[in-house]
């Protein structure tokens, strides 16, 4: 009876040894794609670059609507760049914080409303001639 218990837990021993090995390797097979695919997606992502005076909308990160409004744009204003900072961040005109380009998108031509007052449709007008 004893040597049989014995056997059992050997048995047991050598199964935890290679299931120790099996989660090593997936471990480093883990680790290794996750590399190959970070290598990959930084070779292809070029963070957007704007010049000054282009026009962008810009997104809401804190909506005012916290509960539902899912379906609402996160896009909320279209505005002018009036300063390029460092690299990726921007300064727009009438808000007093600064924006990351990944949070910008540019305006297409036709996309352009008249929504904006009056003094800066004509400065809109000027860049979309261009």
């Amino acid at each position: 009876m004893e040597q049989n218990d014995q056997d059992v837990l050997e048995s047991r021993i050598t199964r935890l040894g290679i299931l120790n090995s099996f989660r090593i390797t997936a471990k480093c097979n883990l680790t290794n794609s996750q590399q190959a695919q970070k290598q990959q997606y930084d070779s292809k992502h070029q963070c957007p670059k704007y010049k000054m005076s282009d026009l962008v909308w810009y997104k809401d990160c804190r909506r005012n609507t916290r509960k539902g409004g899912k379906l609402e744009s996160v896009w909320i204003g279209k505005r002018i760049i009036v300063e390029v900072l460092e690299i990726g961040t921007y300064k727009l005109d009438g808000l007093k914080r600064l924006f990351n380009a990944t949070k910008l998108k540019p305006v297409i031509k036709e996309d352009v409303v008249t929504e904006l007052p009056a003094k800066k449709t004509k400065l809109i007008e000027t860049i979309t001639k261009k």
